[in-house]
């Protein structure tokens, strides 16, 4: 497990092949926007008070049409810059943490994936100790509807406490 060389010692850079330790665990789902940093701020107390680690999570899904042409590293592009912005949001999170000077100060784990997010978040919630799943939502837009198809089929198959926090602008 890579583990960057920063003051804090509990932010980890993982892989899917790596696991955090079998702590209770919040995982966050981000999109990489505003929600979902306001929704990492909500797990965050949470994680301390349940004495739980944070998983921030982005799960992506690149598809191409007959017509349009991605470059082979698209993939790969995607999650460099995916893996930056959660990196940025565990050391935000951690600068929080130190802010508080709360007692428990959780390990914050991140991974970025290709594929379905209801695939990948089964997978995960079978293979750790997730307890919570939280997510940002914004509703401000005008979608077919607020959480998206994929996210209402999550909703029907973890069997997980899921909070939803919302983010107005």
């Amino acid at each position: 497990m890579e583990c960057f060389n920063s003051k804090p010692k509990n932010l980890h850079h993982m892989t899917t092949q790596e696991r955090p330790p079998t702590k209770n665990t919040i995982l966050v789902l981000s999109e990489l926007d505003k929600s979902a940093r306001v929704a990492a701020e909500y797990a965050l107390t949470l994680a301390q008070a349940l004495k739980a680690n944070i998983l921030l999570y982005n799960s992506f899904l690149i598809q191409s049409s007959p017509f349009e042409s991605l470059p082979q590293n698209a993939s790969m592009k995607f999650q460099k810059n995916s893996y930056a912005y959660l990196e940025m949001e565990a050391k935000r999170l951690q600068q929080l943490i130190e802010a508080n000077e709360s007692a428990f100060r959780p390990d914050i784990f991140y991974i970025s994936e290709e594929g379905s997010l209801v695939d990948n978040i089964f997978n995960i919630t079978k293979k750790e100790n997730i307890i919570l799943i939280v997510k940002g939502g914004c509703f401000n837009h005008d979608e077919d509807d607020l959480l998206g198809l994929e996210f209402l089929t999550v909703l029907k198959q973890v069997k997980l406490p899921i909070l939803i926090i919302p983010e107005y602008s």
